[in-house]
């Protein structure tokens, strides 16, 4: 199995038994206990190896990991490269050993890792250690790091240092950070400046920011723009829809498109019609798909096609594929030219192939 897997490595017998042998001997510090164990594989009974326990890749239950001994941590990345302290003070973090996190992370910080920088002032500010917390992202914002300058402008904004904070603010958002944008917007709102306010949580929304959409929803509700105030709260609950899609909550994505698509959201009504036929909801998917595509969302009528397709319904199918495809869907040219050709109308299947050849779809 070494010959084959590692092929290019020239692996003698020697080699080999001479690092089982190493990985049988037990660490300093660590009891007894070696990397790998000595057990009885096959019937006719051979003698093999194992790892131990700790060093297995999965556990037993995701969500009860095995306790790892704290001797385990430093033993295991002494050599280590700053990459994989990097991981494997996540992984510390994620098991809920922040003291060890913090620990593993001291080398890469010291090395000038800027990433590291921003995690060990999370893991810092989550202990209470706020002015370590600051000194570390500042030096990681000193460096150019945007993450680290979003918490530290943060940081400044919720101690009342506005002037530090807009600096930092600014620097994060002028470099396209989202999260940056919304909350020097929110610091300019404090401070009465609406004009840019509303500027910056404009480049946030467009770039798909829910919270800055319902932020400036609010601020143009304020001012009595309430058709484009509406259209942003819109925006904005579909985009928490989407959010909770990406994290795997479909029952909060559902609430949140419903109430988006009750509102009149297309892209909402499509998306919650593909979340209901997942799960079987046929007959509310086609009502959502339907309504989305009365309104002109092209993927909806494709879906429609799609759905009357698969259960027979051709001309219904065609009917749906030919309206999306007139509206430029090149997918749903593609599958008008599949079912024209499979009724023997080969002569408008190419038209329909061509057109989405040419639209950059490739066709079958």
């Amino acid at each position: 199995m070494v010959d084959t897997r590692y092929s290019a490595y020239d692996i003698t017998d020697i080699d080999l038994a001479a690092a089982i042998a190493d990985a049988r001997l037990p660490l300093e510090g660590a009891g007894a206990t070696t990397a790998v164990d000595s057990v009885w594989l096959t019937e006719p009974r051979i003698r093999g190896y194992r790892p131990f326990d700790y060093l297995q890749a999965s556990d037993d239950d995701p969500h009860t990991p095995r306790p790892i001994p704290e001797t385990f941590w430093y033993d295991a990345t002494r050599s280590a490269t700053d990459d994989i302290l990097f991981a494997v003070a996540t992984g510390a973090y994620f098991r809920g050993n922040q003291p060890a996190a913090i620990r593993l992370l001291q080398k890469p910080v010291n090395a000038g890792d800027t990433s590291a920088m921003l995690n060990l002032g999370l893991l810092l500010h989550e202990a209470g250690d706020v002015a370590n917390a600051e000194r570390w992202w500042r030096r990681a914002a000193d460096s150019g790091d945007t993450g680290a300058m979003v918490n530290l402008g943060n940081l400044l904004h919720q101690r009342g240092d506005l002037a530090d904070a807009e600096r930092w603010l600014r620097c994060a958002a002028d470099s396209g950070d989202t999260g940056a944008m919304l909350n020097l917007g929110n610091l300019l709102r404090e401070r009465g400046e609406l004009a840019d306010a509303e500027r910056w949580y404009l480049h946030a929304a467009d770039s798909g920011h829910a919270e800055a959409m319902a932020n400036l929803g609010n601020l143009l509700r304020e001012r009595g723009e309430l058709a484009d105030a509406e259209t942003w709260h819109l925006s904005a609950i579909f985009n928490l829809g989407n959010l909770h899609r990406q994290r795997g909550d479909v029952a909060d994505a559902e609430l949140w498109w419903q109430r988006a698509a009750d509102a009149g959201h297309t892209d909402a009504m499509a998306n919650l019609g593909i979340l209901l036929y997942e799960r079987g909801d046929v007959a509310h998917a086609e009502r959502w798909w339907q309504r989305a595509a009365e309104i002109g969302d092209t993927g909806a009528m494709f879906n429609l096609g799609l759905m009357f397709y698969g259960r027979g319904g051709f001309a219904d199918a065609e009917r749906w594929y030919l309206r999306a495809a007139d509206a430029g869907h090149t997918d749903a040219m593609t599958n008008l030219g599949n079912l024209l050709h499979e009724r023997g109308d080969v002569a408008a299947a190419e038209r329909w192939w061509q057109r989405a050849a040419e639209a950059g779809e490739a066709g079958p």
